[in-house]
């Protein structure tokens, strides 16, 4: 019935690309002093990379990515990579392109980006984790942001029609919509009605359930009206940008209060973050003040 957001996946070369440019910021042209010669993975100039190095790089990235250059292929194409922008650096400082205005203001930025990241690493690593006593605690004051939403279980028709659909279209429309509920007021089945009459093929199939689902899990177009409904409630036709529907509500789930013991750990990580926030925001005032910044 409504449209969803299909994942995208790495292709191998993408992986290598995104890869290289997270190197291209940390890649550095000195190389661990005197390595073991069996260590030696690449050689270029008077310049070495070690398998260590790499491990060391590679230790820095995102899970799914260290977990994709544990394959043999893909981690050839990365140290391939490593090569070409250390190469390709090298010589670029040769023909002095770093002195250019532009590209130096580039590399001062990508520089200090680096460094804020461990600045504000070293401070966050000194707070004290939140305790269990201080999460229960801001979980009593702050109850009503613990409760699960209320949430119905129905099945629908769609009788589809397009937002800019011509007026005869939707007289057509709303005319087989009303027979249809017509049908299922007097005591037609609903789910064999779906199966016949829906044009949503994800849940024609299932008679038209649409599972559980609340406010926030639909469009408003349809969720308002839905929620206003009673239990076993046949709703009249009425129209979203995808049609008119007819909704048989079959169950209705309240809101309920959560325990603590449920969102524990949202709790703990939601005060860690706030302290991280509250000391990172402190700390870049400190640093206005001390270096006595003015912005015109």
């Amino acid at each position: 019935m409504f449209p969803k957001i299909s994942s995208i996946g790495f292709t191998s070369s993408l992986l290598v690309v995104a890869v290289a440019c997270l190197v291209a910021l940390t890649a550095s042209y000195g190389i661990a002093a005197k390595p073991e010669s069996g260590d030696i993975v690449a050689r270029w100039g008077k310049k070495v990379i070690t398998k260590q190095d790499v491990e060391a790089r590679i230790s820095q990235y995102a899970p799914e990515l260290q977990e994709k250059l544990k394959d043999p292929a893909q981690r050839q194409q990365y140290l391939e990579s490593l090569v070409q922008i250390q190469i390709a650096g090298a010589e670029a400082k040769a023909q002095k392109l770093d002195k250019r205005k532009n590209v130096a203001q580039r590399i001062d930025d990508a520089i200090n980006s680096i460094l804020v990241q461990e600045y504000i690493n070293d401070i966050v690593k000194k707070l004290k984790k939140p305790t269990d006593q201080e999460a229960e605690a801001f979980f009593t004051a702050n109850r009503n942001d613990y409760t699960t939403p209320a949430s119905i279980r129905a099945q629908h028709i769609l009788i589809a029609l397009k937002p800019d659909a011509k007026p005869e279209d939707v007289t057509a429309a709303e005319a087989k919509a009303k027979t249809v509920y017509d049908e299922l007021a007097a005591g037609a089945d609903f789910g064999k009605l779906a199966e016949k009459y829906s044009d949503d093929s994800e849940s024609k199939g299932k008679g038209g359930d649409l599972g559980t689902f609340n406010a926030a899990q639909m469009p408003p177009e349809f969720s308002q009206p839905v929620l206003a409904m009673k239990k076993d409630e046949l709703g009249r036709p009425f129209r979203t940008p995808f049609g008119f529907h007819i909704v048989k509500v079959n169950d209705i789930i309240p809101a309920r209060q959560m325990e603590f013991k449920e969102v524990k750990e949202d709790v703990l990580t939601r005060l860690d973050n706030e302290s991280r926030g509250k000391v990172v925001s402190e700390e870049l005032e400190r640093l206005k003040k001390k270096y006595k910044v003015k912005i015109y």
